[in-house]
């Protein structure tokens, strides 16, 4: 499992429309300690994962595997109904 990555708080964080300044005052941090995490020079401490996640618009689960989760979930259901096609090709296919 990765863990938080900075790629991501940059991109959760500009999508939000939020500088650096206005994140760090949502979570009471300094805007220095969200430019060391955007450069992966340091990590949230645990103690602020939720805070930073609610500010992000993202759950905690998602800033700790450094993932989307609605993209892990759209994965799944895509390989789910690619072999759900499979399957019913070949039962096509048996039946001729």
């Amino acid at each position: 499992m990765s863990y938080i990555n900075g790629k991501m708080i940059k991109e959760l964080r500009e999508k939000r429309g939020l500088t650096q300044k206005e994140l760090a005052n949502l979570i009471m941090v300094s805007d220095k300690t969200i430019s060391k995490w955007e450069t992966s020079k340091g990590l949230p401490d645990i103690g602020i994962l939720e805070d930073l996640a609610n500010a992000l618009g993202v759950s905690v689960a998602e800033l700790m595997m450094g993932q989307y989760m609605h993209i892990v979930i759209a994965m799944v259901c895509v390989k789910r109904e690619y072999r759900n096609s499979a399957l019913r090709i070949r039962k096509t296919m048996v039946s001729l």
